[in-house]
């Protein structure tokens, strides 16, 4: 029998433990599930100017990530597939040809935590209806790794006007610190 020392440590590690009673807890992993953050933790809020402003914590936008143009961040994207970003064309006008990486699961653009993924882009679909700036972003190679800090966010099916009247949205974006 053993026990977790820590739960929150950042190494979790099991110690051998007498088990007089023999009671046994039972784990299972199941498949993650988009649009959920596990690590998210309630804030304590500060306000600046009207608004609610907080510094991330890892894993807080896991579908969250960073788009950098020659190494430099130019945009941010939202995970939406393993193999898939979505993102607004205005990201790409007037560049000219560049390496473009994206880099998910860090909450600091220089971030070099183990769960930081970093995936070249291939390629990109603009979308088809006029008017729209909507831009699908192909990743290279292997999917990126679901985790509790990488995951996508959920597509929603199709809604009408009046319930998305009632959603809270959030705004994400890459700040000074």
């Amino acid at each position: 029998y053993v026990q977790i020392s820590d739960v929150k440590a950042s190494n979790i590690t099991f110690e051998p433990v007498n088990c007089t009673r023999r009671s046994v807890v039972y784990m299972a992993c199941t498949e993650l599930a988009c649009g959920i953050r596990p690590l998210y933790v309630a804030p304590q809020h500060k306000v600046v100017e009207g608004g609610v402003v907080r510094t991330a914590g890892s894993g807080d936008w896991p579908w969250s990530a960073a788009l950098l143009k020659d190494g430099v961040h130019a945009c941010d994207a939202t995970l939406i597939h393993p193999s898939w970003l979505l993102t607004t064309s205005i990201c790409f006008q007037g560049q000219g040809r560049a390496l473009w990486m994206a880099r998910l699961g860090g909450i600091r653009i220089s971030s070099k935590a183990p769960w930081v993924q970093e995936k070249l882009i291939v390629g990109m679909v603009k979308a088809q209806v006029p008017g729209s700036q909507i831009v699908l972003i192909k990743l290279a190679d292997a999917e990126v790794e679901i985790s509790d800090y990488v995951r996508p966010a959920c597509l929603g099916s199709h809604t009408s006007v009046s319930d998305l009247t009632k959603r809270r949205c959030r705004s994400l974006g890459w700040g000074s610190r």
